[in-house]
C-alpha cells in the first residue's frame, strides 16, 4: 500500500478513537510493570533529543524497543542495593524441632505438632511440614512447649517398670538392647547406669538422635536377631532385654542366649498380640480375652526356661501398647545354663515357628 494510501486511513480515524487509542497505550506506559511500553514509543514525533536525534538512538541496552528486563525506557534504573543478602534459609518444621530438641524422635515430634504443642513466634502450627526460616535471629522463633518426657519414647518408662519392680542393678553393665527401634529400652538402661549397649534392630533410622550420638550405643540396624551368634558381638552381655514386633520372642531367644553370660538377666516383653494365634487376635489387633493373656504367659515363659532359664516372674507392662492399646507383660528371667532342656526348647520354637506359617501375614502393629 503506497505511503499516501496509509495517510488517507489514518485520516478516516474519528477523534473519539484517536482519543481512546492514545490513552490506552499512555495507559500502557504508566504502568512501568514487564513488558510495558516504553514511554517515547507512544509519540516518538515528540521524542527528540536536541540535535534531532530520535532519543531511543541514543539509549542503550534497548531491544526491540524495551529495556532489557521489560522495564520502560522513562523508569529508571533500580541500583541492586550493596551487601542485599541472599534468600533466607528454610526447612521443614519438624526437622528443625529435631535440631532444637536432639532428645526426641521425628514421632514424638510430629506428635508434639499435631497436639498444638510446637509455635512459631506466637502461632501454633500443626503441620509438620511448614517450612520455617532458621539461622535468622529476625525471624519468628521456633518454642515446643511440650514436657520433656524421661525417655526419648513410651517403651523406656516400660523398662523401668521392670528394673524398680525387680530391683534389677545394671549400673556399670553391658547390655543388649534387643528390637532398640526407637531407643526407649536403651536410654532407660544408660540413665539407670549401664556403661555399653548393644542395640539391634532388623529395621533402620527409627533410632533417636539422642542415642544414636551417645558414645556409649553401639547401633547395629539391618540385622535379624535369629541370626545373632557370639562372632556379632566382642564379649558377652551381662543382661538382654527383648521388645519385639511381629515376630515371636521364642524365634529369637537362642540367638539372645548365645551372647549373654552363664550369669545373666532377662528381662523381656511380651505382647500377646504378636504371640496368640490370628484367632485368638480381635479387631484392630487387640487381645482382650485374659484367657488368652495367659495361655500365652504359660507359653512364653515355658518355651525361654527350656533355654536354660530361671523365671523371676511376671508383671503387667505400667502402660499398653501405644495404637492399639493392647495389655503387655514384664517377664525377668535369670541364666541358668543347667537347666537348659534342649528338647523343650526345639519344641518351643517350632510351636512358635507353626504359629507364624498358620498366622500367614503378620498382624498389625501396636
Amino acid at each position: 500500500m503506497p505511503p499516501s494510501a496509509i495517510g488517507q486511513l489514518t485520516m478516516l480515524r474519528s477523534p473519539s478513537t484517536e482519543r481512546t487509542r492514545r490513552c490506552r497505550l499512555a495507559a500502557l506506559g504508566r504502568r512501568g510493570g514487564p513488558g510495558a511500553l516504553a514511554p517515547e514509543l507512544l509519540v516518538p514525533q515528540q521524542r527528540f533529543a536536541p540535535g534531532g536525534q530520535h532519543i531511543w538512538a541514543r539509549t542503550p541496552g534497548r531491544v526491540g524497543g524495551r529495556l532489557p528486563g521489560g522495564q520502560a525506557s522513562g523508569a529508571p534504573h533500580a541500583a541492586a542495593p550493596s551487601g542485599k543478602r541472599g534468600p533466607k534459609k528454610r526447612m521443614r518444621l519438624d526437622e528443625h524441632c529435631m535440631q532444637l530438641a536432639p532428645q526426641y524422635s521425628r514421632n514424638v515430634i510430629q506428635t508434639f505438632i499435631l497436639l498444638g504443642k510446637v509455635r512459631v513466634g506466637d502461632k501454633v502450627v500443626t503441620k509438620a511440614g511448614t517450612p520455617v526460616v532458621v539461622e535468622d535471629a529476625s525471624a519468628p522463633q521456633v518454642v515446643i512447649d511440650a514436657e520433656q518426657p524421661k525417655y526419648v519414647c513410651r517403651a523406656g518408662v516400660k523398662l523401668e517398670k521392670a528394673l524398680e519392680h525387680w530391683g534389677i542393678d545394671v549400673r556399670g553393665v553391658t547390655a543388649l538392647d534387643s528390637g532398640q527401634s526407637t531407643g526407649g529400652f536403651t536410654d532407660c538402661l544408660l540413665q539407670y547406669g549401664a556403661a555399653k549397649v548393644y542395640g539391634i534392630d532388623v529395621g533402620h533410622s527409627q533410632l533417636a538422635d539422642k542415642i544414636r550420638r551417645d558414645e556409649r550405643v553401639v547401633v547395629m540396624e539391618k540385622f535379624n536377631l535369629r541370626h545373632l551368634g557370639p562372632q556379632h558381638l566382642p564379649c558377652q552381655v551381662d543382661i538382654a532385654t527383648l521388645d519385639l514386633s511381629f515376630i515371636s520372642l521364642l524365634l529369637v531367644i537362642g540367638g539372645v542366649t548365645s551372647v549373654l553370660r552363664p550369669d545373666g538377666r532377662l528381662v523381656a516383653l511380651i505382647k500377646p498380640q504378636f504371640e496368640a494365634g490370628r484367632k485368638q487376635v480381635g479387631a484392630g489387633g487387640v487381645v482382650r480375652d485374659p484367657k488368652v493373656h495367659a495361655e500365652v504367659l504359660q507359653r512364653i515363659t515355658t518355651g525361654i526356661v527350656a533355654h536354660g532359664y530361671e523365671l523371676v516372674g511376671v508383671t503387667e507392662s505400667p502402660i499398653k501398647g501405644d495404637k492399639s492399646g493392647n495389655t503387655e507383660f514384664l517377664a525377668y528371667f535369670l541364666r541358668r545354663p543347667e537347666l537348659a532342656t534342649l528338647a523343650a526348647a526345639s519344641a518351643a520354637v517350632a510351636a512358635a515357628e507353626a504359629d507364624v506359617d498358620e498366622a500367614g501375614e503378620p498382624m498389625p502393629t501396636q
